[in-house]
């Protein structure tokens, strides 16, 4: 029988084989408590004809097979027949019976069958879960005429609902387990709900991020029984107003309880809408009516923050639309009063204490307008982002590091020279390179100097001066870098190989220090220059691969359908998520139109934006989509990742050939396996 540890197990085994260490600590498990709930997972599987969890020495992993079938009976809830439900799981079990079940009467059989425990037990967990209601002035109540049921003030029971909610959604190894199961028991259509809300949001273009989606969907399922019963409770904010009533989540929150029958219930609108509010990202770009308003409290937060820390943002507009996504659903949650919970709080307020601080002092300016406090969960949401603008953007008391190239050899090893150092140090606003004098003329403008030769007048510059070869092996590039980011005071620092290798000489014998300190110069230090130049004989069939084939795929937008394409290349590793966003951009910016031929895109950036070896995948759309610049919808989108203007001319030239050939598009419009695609191709290039 399959238990909370168990499943913990399960789902960390899903996402990753790993040591015994690791899974004793990440659930605080002792190795005895670990075996056995290894032991149980194995019958499971061994009950059901699949193989058992893999264990070498103290290493685990699950076989493939056990793993997809696994993963399918947590997602319909088959796992829930031989699952033993914690002491913690069986109280919001029952709370969730009592929740969803308002308008059916409840006895102890119901729960007993549902949990599959004895009288004496649910006796136990209903008084715990009764002194933990308690503290939000909830009772559980039982008559012969009603049976069990929930008695207090509405809104604090659907709080109590939404912190544990928020809670699970907040733990990645929990997640909606319990929720899944009780609705799965209980038949109720999830994907009918889902769907609803997605159709409705899509064609009123509101977008909610992937949790915040979760957390209102399960929201709208569980809740919907008690808002057909017509409880009467007053909402914390009593709408609507002038402002409310024409957002567009008001007239979704109204859609969607009208598609229930639910079409006479004021509050229940604002209701929903307050959670839509408080779920959905903010965009500037996007004209509403509250725009003003919550723009005007942002530029606030920022001028007051700017005034406590002593700084002034370079890029005020571009801080201010980020914030904006942020600050409008939060400003909704500290509003309505809604939950929320922030699961890294305690390391934010350790990790970025003085910060924090100066956060929530920045924010005390704009209580009075909310006419609420902030609770600390906001506050280190919010920390968390000017941690992230004050580490990414520049700010106006910095200023960039210019460097000068003092080169006195020829064209070509002038060119080296300014492209290692532009790679070596991409931060640095680079003069030259330029002769002495030229250097010595500018000497009030720059802060830093490179040459090619050791002239001493430079040292009379009191500025930093490094030495550099127009050729410089790892080693050398590793001790410039290390060397040049101690001198300019930076916080980035680089590891002394030299440190590294004492230490290891305190618990060891090093029989090669040489190969040692060479292999740790390349691994801390992995640079672009010794990538070989892939072979320009490769063909299509030599870049194309089976997981690198997507048939039938289905895209809300040009922009989704590009990423899509990219995806298995990124999955790889062949180029970075940069390389896909410069794809979107070029696109965006109305620089480029990837159609080579009728339905059929090419779509590419720069090597320089983000690849890391040359490749190339299909993508057969579902539907032909039309791209922003373009005339003609495209069905085949090929996304190439070439890693030079060369290497990949034989490759297109035989996809060029394959364009023309009907029965390749004959085998990408009927194929219902990627191989067959290959297959094709293999046959005509082999």
């Amino acid at each position: 029988m399959i238990d909370l540890k168990s499943k913990k197990i399960i789902l960390t085994l899903i996402e990753k084989s790993c040591e015994q260490t690791y899974l004793l600590n990440l659930l605080n498990i002792t190795k005895r408590q670990l075996d056995y709930s290894i032991l149980k997972i194995n019958k499971y599987l061994s009950s059901n004809e699949q193989s058992v969890v893999v264990q070498n020495t103290s290493y685990y992993s699950l076989p493939d097979k056990s793993k997809v079938f696994l993963i399918k009976n947590l997602i319909n809830g088959k796992i829930g027949k031989n699952y033993i439900f914690s002491t913690e799981e069986r109280q919001k079990y029952i709370f969730l019976m009592l929740l969803y079940h308002v308008n059916t009467y409840l006895s102890s059989l119901h729960f007993l069958s549902a949990l599959n425990i004895s009288k004496t037990t649910l006796n136990n967990d209903i008084k715990q879960l009764g002194l933990l209601l308690s503290s939000e002035d909830i009772l559980i109540t039982y008559t012969r005429e009603k049976g069990y049921s929930l008695v207090g003030d509405e809104l604090s029971i659907r709080n109590f609902f939404l912190r544990n909610l928020l809670k699970d959604l907040s733990n990645n190894l929990d997640d909606t387990f319990l929720y899944d199961l009780f609705l799965n028991q209980e038949k109720v259509d999830y994907l009918d709900i889902k769907n609803d809300i997605n159709e409705i949001m899509l064609k009123n273009e509101i977008f909610l991020g992937e949790k915040r989606k979760k957390e209102f969907i399960y929201t709208v399922i569980f809740l919907l029984p008690r808002m057909t019963k017509k409880l009467e409770y007053i909402p914390v904010i009593s709408m609507p107003n002038k402002i409310i009533i024409k957002l567009q989540e008001y007239h979704i929150s109204s859609e969607l309880l009208k598609l229930y029958k639910i079409d006479d219930n004021t509050y229940e609108v604002q209701y929903l809408t307050s959670l839509l509010l408080g779920n959905s990202v903010g965009n500037r770009d996007i004209k509403t009516v509250d725009q003003e308003l919550i723009l005007n409290i942002v530029q606030i937060i920022i001028s007051r923050f700017e005034q406590l820390l002593g700084i002034k943002f370079d890029n005020n507009d571009d801080i201010s639309k980020k914030l904006y996504s942020h600050f409008r659903p939060a400003y909704y949650r500290i509003l309505f009063r809604l939950p929320i919970i922030n699961p890294i709080l305690d390391k934010v307020k350790g990790e970025f204490n003085k910060l924090f601080l100066i956060v929530k002092e920045t924010l005390k300016i704009i209580c009075p307008i909310i006419n609420n406090d902030i609770p600390d969960d906001e506050i280190s949401f919010l920390t968390i982002y000017f941690a992230a603008i004050l580490d990414e953007n520049k700010i106006s008391t910095n200023q960039q590091i210019v460097a000068v190239i003092v080169c006195q050899n020829g064209i070509g090893s002038s060119s080296i020279v300014y492209n290692r150092l532009k790679f070596l140090f991409p931060d640095f606003l680079f003069l030259g390179p330029m002769e002495t004098a030229e250097a010595l003329a500018l000497t009030n403008f720059f802060d830093i100097i490179f040459s090619t030769v050791n002239n001493l007048v430079f040292y009379n510059q009191d500025k930093p001066f490094f030495i550099v070869s127009p050729i410089m092996s790892d080693e050398e590039e590793y001790l410039l870098l290390e060397r040049v980011y101690s001198q300019i005071n930076s916080y980035l620092t680089y590891p002394k190989i030299t440190d590294l290798l004492d230490i290891f000489k305190k618990y060891g014998t090093i029989s090669n220090e040489n190969g040692i300190r060479k292999e740790l110069y390349q691994y801390f230090y992995k640079t672009d220059k010794n990538n070989t130049i892939e072979n320009p004989s490769l063909g299509i069939r030599h870049l194309i691969q089976e997981d690198l084939i997507q048939i039938n795929v289905s895209a809300n937008d040009w922009q989704s359908a590009l990423f899509t394409a990219a995806l298995p290349l990124l999955q790889k590793d062949y180029i970075n998520r940069s390389y896909i966003e410069k794809i979107i951009d070029n696109v965006n910016s109305n620089r480029t139109s990837f159609l080579i031929s009728k339905n059929v895109s090419l779509a590419h950036a720069k090597p320089e934006d983000g690849v890391n070896s040359l490749s190339l995948s299909i993508t057969v759309l579902k539907k032909p989509m039309l791209f922003k610049n373009d005339k003609i919808p495209t069905q085949y989108i090929f996304t190439l990742a070439a890693v030079n203007k060369t290497s990949h001319i034989n490759a297109m030239s035989e996809l060029v050939a394959l364009l023309e050939m009907p029965d390749f598009y004959e085998i990408l419009n009927t194929a219902t396996q990627a191989n067959e695609i290959l297959t094709f191709i293999k046959s005509r290039f082999p």
